[in-house]
């Protein structure tokens, strides 16, 4: 399946990592995976040390928000995650 991916935030405007693109994978995890690997300044940015998601991001199927442990989850043709950061204040 191909599915696009867009990055939001401090990430999007680098200019070694595109704010968004098409990818394939059956799956969110392998959509990220296949990501970095076209992208590799981006997985130390979006993965931790152990390989998961950082926690400061927020992930988003179409305009449904998942979990980080819904990796998983099936993608189709035509999908679009949004990879966002979450920003806190006051």
């Amino acid at each position: 399946m191909s599915a696009k991916v867009y990055f939001h935030g401090y990430i999007a405007p680098s200019p070694d990592i595109v704010n968004v693109a098409k990818v394939n994978g059956n799956t969110v995890g392998q959509c990220l995976n296949n990501f970095v690997n076209h992208y590799p300044r981006a997985k130390g940015v979006l993965f931790d040390e152990n390989g998961k998601v950082r926690e400061h991001f927020w992930l988003v199927i179409n305009t449904n928000s998942i979990s980080h442990e819904e990796l998983d989850k099936p993608v189709k043709s035509g999908d679009e995650l949004h990879i966002m950061q979450t920003i806190c204040g006051g």
